[in-house]
């Protein structure tokens, strides 16, 4: 059982304040809207309805912090918040206003021709931006601008479809949001929640790569499926 310390708890003992039932205390002061209970706040006992009140809570939030912001100083009104969070972490932030309709359009024509290249997904981003021939557009900003713009924010799935910029990009966020991954993936175009979890705790996450060293019948045996599959052989980390 454990100690509950909210203010006229009626589901403890009076003496050690253990719980002596399970329950949930609301961490907002918000109260009924209407009926019978109307202005009295929320009972220990709803415990469900207290649960989705403050998940709605978390939603607000998210929401409220990721809204475009008109009086930032950031290009395209990037919260200051976030914006700060990826400068520090050295990610480069997109600036929308450095594209034109035509830019736009050359981009999508390299990134159709790269997928016809490499598949699906897989794009060569350095490659693109020297294709562009503007030093403004860097590989982090074509990369942005295809996956914001252009493609509309779908998300990209598969292996190798992961760049550098990408993985800077979401270190910074989760050294700030820690593991709040909605909120990080409102800032990680073409990424969803759990791909943005996978992926900084499979491979950017220090921890990650503290494994045991690999044996000699594991190499023999990634030796021989690289040998069956060629190029399209990819490492687990990749």
């Amino acid at each position: 059982r454990c100690r509950c310390e909210a203010q006229d708890c009626t589901m403890r003992a009076a003496g050690t304040r253990l719980a002596t039932r399970r329950h949930y205390h609301a961490t907002c002061g918000h109260v009924h809207a209407s009926g019978a209970k109307a202005g009295m706040r929320f009972h220990h006992h709803q415990l469900e309805k207290i649960r989705k009140h403050q998940r709605a809570h978390k939603r607000s939030s998210v929401i409220a912090l990721t809204a475009p912001a008109p009086d930032s100083p950031y290009p395209g009104g990037l919260p200051v918040e976030v914006a700060e969070a990826l400068l520090r972490g050295g990610a480069e932030l997109y600036d929308p206003a450095l594209w034109s309709a035509d830019a736009g359009a050359r981009l999508g024509a390299l990134v159709e021709q790269q997928h016809a290249r490499r598949g699906v997904g897989r794009v060569a981003w350095d490659k693109v931006a020297a294709a562009m021939r503007a030093p403004a557009l860097s590989a982090s900003q074509c990369m942005l601008h295809w996956r914001d713009v252009v493609n509309g924010g779908a998300i990209i799935m598969g292996v190798g479809t992961w760049c550098n910029a990408e993985d800077t990009r979401l270190r910074a966020l989760t050294a700030h949001f820690r593991q709040s991954w909605a909120t990080i993936a409102r800032f990680m175009p073409g990424r969803g929640p759990k791909q943005c979890r996978e992926r900084f705790n499979n491979v950017i996450d220090p921890a990650s790569h503290k494994r045991a060293p690999w044996k000699p019948a594991e190499d023999e045996l990634l030796m021989a499926v690289c040998a069956q599959t060629g190029e399209r052989c990819q490492c687990a980390l990749c």
